[in-house]
């Protein structure tokens, strides 16, 4: 914009605005940008605009300025595709948990945030706000209570545990009970920061306020990391959803038990759990369709010549 003021802003500047973000779709090297990017920046300022055109002072300003930024479908198509995020499979979640250490309480807390993350498909920031009542171990079930935790949309959620090795619960399990045991009442963290540990006994009477959660998610990262070292790949928490989507996607399920599957990652269509989640890679998706050449025994008879 070389500094021009906001109150001289035209249709013809954001239109600009609007090409440069649809070359650097279809740039390469270093100006290049992905479909997200461009999108979050397209959309935060129509955000902006949308708000400036009502401010003292900008009421002048063309009223469908935030128009002028928005990019069709086939702008979106000149991106080069990307490689999806990495993410692990269950069953290698599963081996990095049961290698982790468990000695200390914070090692216990980082296998136990690994095992309910991926026991409910949680998105990290929901898992660090979760409280000791939102967890019912007889029933296996997370009680996902928007007003109290944060979830996405503000969407409230029962997520019965996901039917994954039984690690995952074991661990849920013997996190529970180590609070239980160190006087944690049912409107605690789950996840306490770990100087709520200090000076605790066995079953000691504890008054005062509830312990409050995490502020940060920085605990779970740290908790992935740990579960990661020394093996080829670095997993975060957001790769959880991945590994569960993918995880349906290699059972043999039932039409109902994949919608019923999808519903209970907090997804109200198979749809989203298939665009956003569990994406095959590049060599994934090549791979599949050469075993499909090694099983062929012959044409299908759909493309058989015509005598």
């Amino acid at each position: 914009m070389g500094d021009k003021p906001f109150t001289k802003l035209t249709v013809r500047d954001i239109a600009n605005v609007r090409q440069a973000l649809r070359e650097s779709l279809a740039a390469s090297g270093p100006t290049a940008r992905s479909r997200s990017t461009v999108s979050h920046i397209a959309s935060h300022n129509r955000d902006f605009l949308t708000w400036l055109i009502k401010q003292d002072g900008f009421r002048q300003l063309p009223r469908d300025l935030p128009d002028y930024l928005e990019l069709s479908k086939g702008d979106y198509e000149t991106a080069a595709p990307t490689s999806p995020r990495p993410y692990p499979t269950v069953d290698e979640m599963a081996e990095l948990l049961e290698n982790m250490p468990s000695r200390t309480i914070g090692q216990k807390r980082d296998r136990a945030m690994i095992s309910i993350a991926l026991l409910g498909a949680l998105r990290v920031r929901t898992l660090s706000t979760l409280l000791i009542r939102h967890i019912d171990v007889e029933a296996r079930l997370i009680f996902q209570d928007a007003t109290e935790v944060e979830a996405k949309n503000g969407k409230s959620l029962r997520i019965r545990w996901f039917d994954i090795p039984g690690v995952f619960a074991e661990v849920a399990v013997e996190w529970m009970s180590l609070l239980a045991d160190a006087g944690f009442g049912d409107k605690d963290a789950l996840f306490p920061e770990l100087s709520a540990f200090a000076g605790r006994k066995k079953k000691p009477r504890r008054d005062g306020s509830p312990v409050p959660v995490m502020t940060s998610n920085s605990a779970a990262t740290a908790a992935f990391r740990a579960a990661c070292v020394g093996h080829h790949t670095q997993y975060s928490p957001h790769s959880v959803k991945d590994a569960i989507a993918y995880e349906r996607d290699h059972r043999p399920l039932t039409i109902k038990q994949r919608k019923a599957w999808s519903e209970n990652m907090g997804h109200d269509s198979e749809q989203t759990t298939e665009r956003y989640y569990g994406k095959l890679t590049e060599a994934e998706r090549i791979e599949a369709l050469e075993r499909i050449d090694d099983d062929a025994t012959g044409p299908p008879a759909l493309y058989l010549p015509k005598p």
